[in-house]
């Protein structure tokens, strides 16, 4: 019985270590998805698609899934996006925002109910996030609830102009520390904030620039 035991334990620890390496992508992995981020960058979403659908099989490489996600949403394959952020947020539940993304791909395929439900959910957690608001107005529009929307809408430009050039600042010190990803992420989320006349735009557009050459390089 001892010896069944052990064998247990040591049969859970060898799967548990087999499941971390499985999370970490090889260098192969990694080049692929420098090449197929540079395609999403340059426009060219029918290669990123192609290049990053092996990348985003199992468990082990969650930036690939959800610019996988990102790719199929702006190819207008709105369910297959949901997909894959629905998979993503299942592995990672404090992926918020791929949960996101799901409410805005179920509001492109008329499911509003389901990205209203996101969207409380996300509000309750965080009301301090301005694209919350954003995402609210959308649903709220598409319920026709027009003076809800405008309302949202308000409090979003009303935040989001700070909170944007925080998030530049932060993508600028993970930009001189190497974390291309991380700064990617960070600026997507301070340009989803800006008005068009924002002069933090072209600081943005400057620095994306940047990114987009480290990752050729």
């Amino acid at each position: 019985m001892r010896f069944s035991v052990i064998a247990i334990f040591m049969a859970a620890a060898l799967s548990a270590l087999c499941s971390c390496a499985e999370r970490s992508p090889t260098k192969e992995k990694l080049k692929a998805y420098a090449e197929a981020k540079a395609s999403y960058a340059a426009g060219d979403l029918g290669a990123a698609e192609k290049a990053l659908l092996p990348l985003a099989r199992g468990r082990s490489f969650s930036q690939a899934k959800f610019l996988l996600g990102k790719t199929r949403f702006f190819l207008g394959e709105y369910d297959k996006a949901a997909s894959s952020f629905q998979e993503l947020a299942s592995e990672l539940p404090k992926h918020h925002e791929a949960d996101i993304w799901i409410a805005r791909s179920c509001l492109q395929q008329g499911k509003v109910g389901e990205a209203d439900k996101i969207a409380q959910k996300l509000l309750a957690n965080d009301s301090s996030d301005s694209r919350l608001y954003y995402l609210e107005a959308m649903v709220l529009s598409a319920k026709g609830d027009l003076e809800g929307a405008l309302g949202f809408l308000e409090r979003s430009s009303e935040s989001g102009e700070e909170l944007a050039k925080s998030l530049f600042e932060s993508a600028r010190i993970y930009y001189q520390f190497g974390q291309d990803d991380r700064a990617i992420e960070k600026l997507a989320r301070a340009k989803a904030m800006l008005p068009p006349d924002s002069p933090t735009n072209e600081a943005i557009d400057e620095l994306v620039k940047r990114l987009g050459k480290a990752g050729k390089e």
